[in-house]
């Protein structure tokens, strides 16, 4: 495994110590503070990363088991208003994103190089490789961390 897989796999693995820590200390009223009526909230913002984990991980996984295969998008918006994110706990959500790092985690630290180049097809994307899906999510979850950062300045914490 290369040293720019290895770095890749460690910012993975820390996101969702990241999320937690951009979340802590912050009261319930300032998980739901938004600042602007069509932004998220900070607690809308970790379920979202949450749920999108579980995409990321199908889509991996298909990646792996099937390169070639075909997956979906999500509308992301239509996921927050009818799974009411506003109103659901944070905890479960950084609970499953946990569990879910942790066990791609372990199956990405195993396959052999060559697998990180398979690729899938993403409805709206295109195609993706492996090693592309793990640098977006990473990703993902950072710019995610960075937006509940701006709210916590915003609130003055």
């Amino acid at each position: 495994m290369g040293v720019q897989v290895l770095e890749l796999l460690n910012r993975y693995e820390a996101g969702p110590a990241r999320l937690r820590e951009s979340l802590a200390g912050m009261s319930e009223d300032e998980l739901r503070y938004k600042y602007d009526p069509a932004k998220w909230s900070a607690k809308e913002i970790a379920i979202h990363v949450a749920d999108m984990e579980v995409a990321a991980t199908f889509r991996m996984k298909r990646v792996i088991a099937e390169p070639g295969a075909r997956y979906p998008g999500v509308d992301q918006d239509l996921w927050a208003a009818s799974l009411g994110y506003q109103d659901r706990e944070v905890e479960p959500s950084l609970r499953l994103l946990e569990a879910l790092r942790a066990e791609m985690s372990a199956l990405l630290r195993r396959l052999p190089p060559d697998v990180w180049n398979q690729s899938g097809v993403h409805d709206q994307a295109g195609e993706q490789t492996l090693a592309d899906l793990v640098v977006s999510y990473t990703e993902h979850l950072e710019k995610h961390v960075g937006q509940i950062e701006a709210i916590r300045q915003r609130l003055g914490k």
